[in-house]
Parts: C-alpha cells; sequence; structure tokens
C-alpha cells in the first residue's frame, strides 16, 4: 500500500475549552468546529467523548446534506487517521463499524456519486479531488490499521473506484485514478484472506468441537421406541439439543459405527416426528381451522368392536364423515396401511398410538378402518362410548418405521462400507474397486484386476460388438454409439468401475434408466 497522499488542510483554530469537559454531546456544529482543530487534540477530545461520538453516528439524519458538511466530517475523520497514538484506531473503529456509522457512509457514498455531475456544472476541480484524497487516505489508513473491520463494512469504496475511473480522462484525476485502483485491490485480497482464515478457524472449531463429542449423549440409540412419545409431540422447541438430535457429519469421521447409527437413526425418526409435532400444536391452538397441511384430522371417533389378523388384534372404528364429503376414497392418500394415527379424547394431554392395518375403500365411504393399538394400549379396556379425536400424520409411518427398525439391530461387526460411511473416506481418489475387479489380496481394491471385461452390446443397445474393459478409458465407446447420453454414460461407468457411487439428477433425467441397465450389465 502506498504512503498517506499529502495535501492542505486548514489550520488550527482556538477551541473552548468547554469542548473538553466530561462526555459532552456531540453535533454537526461541533464536529464542524473542531475539525479545524490540531489532529493531536482532536483526536484526545473525541476519545473522551466516545460514546457522544458513538450516539451522534448512529443518530446521524442529514436532509439535503451540503458539501461544506460532508467536507467537515471528512476532514475530523482524515485529522484521526493522520495520528500515530493509541486512541486512533479506537477511534476508526468507531467510524467504520457498520452498526454504528452505516448513515454517515450511506451519505458520504451518495456524495461521491455526485461529484462528475457538479464538476460538469462548473465545480471546482481541485476542491473535488482534495475531498476524494482525504477519502482515500481515510480508507488506506484503515485498511493498514484495522483490515477486518474495514473489509466487513459498508464503506463505499467501490464508489469511489467507479467515480475516480469516471473522472479519469481529466488530468487532474489520472494519478489519483492508478491509486484507488491500487486501493480497491488490496481490500479485495484482504477480504479474501480474511474469508480463508476465518473458513479455516471456523473448521478448527467445529473440529474441535467433534473431537470433544460425546458419543451417546441422549443415551443408546437402541433402546428408544420407533413411536414418538407426548412429550416430543409437545415440544415446541426447535433447537437440536431438546430434541435430542445432532448434525450429520460431513467433514470428519465418525466415531464408531454405533455413533454413526445413533445419529442416523434420530435424524430419520425426526423427520416422521416433525410434521406431526408441527401439526399437533397447530391444531391444539387452531382447532377449528383447516389449514393444517402436515396431519388430517378426525372428530367423534369411536371404537366399535374388535377384530382377528394374522399379526394379532385389531379394532375397528367409526370416524365422523360429515366434514369429508369432499375426499375421493377410492384414490385417496389417507388412512393408508401403517399411517400413523394418534387419538386422544382430552386435546392430545394423552394419547394412543395406533397404525391403519386393514384399508377398503368401500368401509372408509361409510367412515370406517381397522386400526392396531401399537403403544401397549389395551383396546377392550377403553369405554366404547369415549368419543376420540384421531389425528393421522402426513408423513408416512411405514416407510420409516422399518429402517428405523433395523438401525436399532445392525450387527456392526457385519456393517458393509464402513470405510466411507464411518470414515468419511469419500473422494474419488479413494473410492475403491468393487469385488470383481479386485485381486484376492487387496481389501480395498486400490489394485484391479485387468482381466475383467464386460459385453454391453445389450444393455448399450448398440448395432455392432462393445466389449468393454471396465477400467481401461480408451475402451469405452462415445455416448453416441449407445442409447444414453454423456452423463447417463458417465453414470454407468463409475456405477460398474467403483465400490460406490451416487447417481443423482432431477426428474425425467433418467436415473432409473441408468439404474435398470446397470443391473443387467
Amino acid at each position: 500500500m502506498s504512503k498517506i497522499m499529502s495535501i492542505q488542510v486548514p489550520g488550527k483554530v482556538e477551541i473552548s475549552k468547554q469542548l473538553y469537559q466530561d462526555q459532552l454531546v456531540i453535533s454537526l456544529e461541533r464536529l464542524k468546529d473542531i475539525s479545524q482543530e490540531d489532529p493531536s487534540d482532536l483526536v484526545k477530545f473525541l476519545a473522551k467523548n466516545d460514546v457522544g461520538l458513538k450516539e451522534f453516528l448512529r443518530n446521524l439524519k442529514i436532509e439535503n446534506p451540503t458539501l461544506e458538511q460532508i467536507t467537515a466530517l471528512t476532514l475530523v475523520m482524515y485529522k484521526v487517521a493522520t495520528v500515530d497514538n493509541e486512541f486512533r484506531n479506537i477511534l476508526l473503529a468507531i467510524f467504520f463499524d457498520p452498526l454504528i456509522a452505516r448513515s454517515l457512509w450511506s451519505i458520504i457514498g451518495v456524495a461521491i456519486e455526485e461529484i462528475p455531475s457538479l464538476i460538469t456544472k462548473g465545480y471546482d476541480e481541485k476542491t473535488a479531488k482534495d475531498w476524494i484524497v482525504l477519502l482515500y487516505n481515510i480508507f488506506a489508513v484503515g485498511l493498514q490499521c484495522i483490515p477486518e473491520t474495514c473489509t466487513s463494512t459498508v464503506l463505499p469504496i467501490h464508489v469511489l473506484s467507479d467515480t475516480v475511473d469516471l473522472l479519469s480522462k481529466r488530468p487532474l484525476f489520472v494519478a489519483l485514478n492508478t491509486k484507488v485502483m491500487e486501493l480497491t485491490e488490496y481490500r479485495k485480497t484482504i477480504r479474501r484472506n480474511y474469508s480463508i482464515a476465518h473458513f479455516a478457524q471456523n473448521k478448527k472449531k467445529k473440529q474441535e468441537s467433534i473431537q470433544a463429542e460425546v458419543p451417546f449423549p441422549f443415551g443408546s440409540f437402541r433402546q428408544m421406541t420407533v413411536l414418538p412419545t407426548v412429550n416430543e409431540l409437545s415440544s415446541e422447541s426447535c433447537m437440536m439439543q431438546d430434541l435430542q438430535i445432532r448434525e450429520n457429519r460431513i467433514d470428519s469421521p465418525y466415531i464408531n459405527c454405533d455413533h454413526y447409527l445413533d445419529i442416523q437413526f434420530r435424524l430419520l425418526r425426526e423427520d416422521f416426528i416433525h410434521p406431526l409435532r408441527l401439526g399437533l400444536n397447530h391444531y391444539r391452538q387452531n382447532a377449528q381451522s383447516n389449514q393444517n397441511t402436515d396431519i388430517h384430522v378426525y372428530n367423534r371417533v369411536q371404537i366399535l368392536e374388535p377384530v382377528w389378523l394374522f399379526s394379532g388384534v385389531g379394532f375397528k372404528i367409526q370416524f365422523d364423515m360429515s366434514n369429508l364429503t369432499h375426499v375421493y376414497w377410492d384414490h385417496s392418500k389417507r388412512f393408508l396401511y401403517g399411517s400413523l394415527l394418534c387419538l386422544s379424547s382430552d386435546n392430545f394431554q394423552n394419547i394412543h398410538f395406533a397404525t391403519v392395518v386393514d384399508r377398503d375403500s368401500r368401509d372408509l365411504k361409510r367412515g370406517n378402518v381397522i386400526i392396531k393399538f401399537e403403544d401397549g394400549t389395551n383396546g377392550f379396556g377403553i369405554d366404547p362410548s369415549t368419543i376420540f379425536t384421531i389425528v393421522e400424520s402426513a408423513a408416512y409411518f411405514e416407510a420409516c418405521r422399518h429402517i428405523l427398525l433395523m438401525l436399532q439391530n445392525v450387527d456392526t461387526d457385519k456393517m458393509p462400507f464402513k470405510r466411507y460411511l464411518i470414515d468419511l473416506k469419500c473422494s474419488m481418489e479413494q473410492l475403491g474397486y468393487p469385488l470383481y475387479l479386485r485381486p484376492a489380496d487387496n481389501e480395498f481394491g486400490r489394485l484391479y484386476n485387468k482381466t475383467v471385461h464386460f459385453d454391453l452390446t445389450t444393455v448399450f443397445q448398440s448395432r455392432r460388438s462393445i466389449h468393454v474393459e471396465v477400467t481401461n478409458e480408451l475402451s469405452w465407446p462415445h455416448h453416441s454409439e449407445t442409447a444414453f447420453d454423456e452423463s447417463q454414460l458417465k453414470a454407468i461407468k463409475m456405477a460398474l468401475s467403483k465400490e460406490v457411487s451416487l447417481i443423482q439428477g432431477p426428474p425425467g433425467t433418467g436415473k432409473t434408466y441408468v439404474g435398470v441397465r446397470i443391473v443387467e450389465a
């Protein structure tokens, strides 16, 4: 960075000793007065009245500011920047604080933009240049002394750069344009360096936090019920700690298999509990509202009679149809097999959990469905005259139930893909080869068996015979010779040559089609 550019500023003017009384109120007029003071005296005064300065800047509002007012404010900051003592950086931090001085820099930014227009109308070029030089020096000192603060503020350096660039064809501004361009690049460099430093610092903190993490702060997931509890459904907290869940790891490995399974189990379980919790809390507060997309509500529900099932005892229930005449039961997703139902007779202070075990659209049209209690409730002990309200979650419980039960029963000694799931060695360089490409003595497949060839003629729907050596890129045909586009062929190559591959894409891109062809290969 270049040194401060020298310009002439007004000389010292005596000011009253009353200015140095304790914590005076700072005003625009007072700043205009002290802008003529010697820099060291000015800095001492502002440092002694820093509270008043902050208050002034926070509440700064100038309608139609004059050049005299703006120049006075700029001159105060310039004189602060030229003093080399312990107060300078403190005061600069106040002037550059976006929470304190946003209005100041907004006013100055507008004034900078108006300079070319003013010069065109006859404003003195040298006066305009001197004011811009003041700003240049303020910014330059700020970037040198408190770089992090300056890069994160609303300083109009880019506005200054654009304005001087517009004026650069005028001889008076040629050299200044070069200086301002250097300043802009310097600020970009500082901002980039601090971004990298902050990223590294945050990553280090996160890694230290992860290393200190307790594997099972909420107890063993293997002992948890898959069903939600009344307390979980009553909670209005969104804090992960309160919900007993943790973030999925993407930057650092898991401690062990159970640590991984614990996090995945709790996240998946929360996936189906979350919409049910939202819906129930909304229902409790707005029982008459129909604007609830997270749950379906059924009123005046009664348990009619037991029904004998292969899986145990179910119960036929009757629900009120008066508000459900619009439902087309033959194709509705209400009361799907396995859907989770919450029954309550006291506005869900107490809840019985059940699932749908038999669904017949003809029965549904009459307001009947067969359910099975999942929480140990003795249906025979319920008074038949009890009137319940049923809430059905929009999240499909049956899809999650079996996965959650499976996660609880995983044998960690036989768990596959630990290298990728637990150790997170998932970069392309770390992916191993599939078993059919590995020599017998290579656990992770870092070497491969070059004798493996595939006949992909049928898969590629090609008119000519296509045999490929899976790990040899040159043996693969161009996508134009196959029934696939470039990205689909790339997916097939990866799936056949790597132990793990992820194929993703929006609807209609051929994921299922490609998956079928990979299986055929």
